[in-house]
């Protein structure tokens, strides 16, 4: 199970991590593993083509962010990302656990 903790300050997001595999299906075929790290790769990856460089770790199963930017383009996406996890849990609900 994927498991996705948002952790938040007066409403703001300040930290989204994620942990796990979904096992949904076999590695290389499993469609909530690959949308949940689109979703997080696609935001890391739009904040640093706007110019804000968040602080960030990606590693094998694990990725973490922080909102460290000071800035309503980060944290509209920060919310984005929220939205789109929410929408996924939703749809697996065995295969993510969201924290938020």
């Amino acid at each position: 199970m994927i498991s996705i903790e948002i952790k938040k300050n007066n409403n703001k997001i300040e930290e989204v991590s994620i942990k796990g595999h979904a096992n949904y299906s076999d590695k290389g075929k499993d469609i909530v593993c690959a949308a949940v790290s689109a979703i997080a790769t696609y935001s890391i990856n739009l904040m640093e083509k706007f110019g804000y460089k968040i602080e960030n770790i990606v590693e094998d199963g694990y990725v973490k962010m922080i909102n460290d930017a000071n800035n309503d383009i980060v944290d509209k996406i920060f919310e984005q990302m929220e939205f789109e996890f929410k929408g996924l849990y939703k749809q697996y609900p065995s295969n993510i656990y969201l924290k938020h």
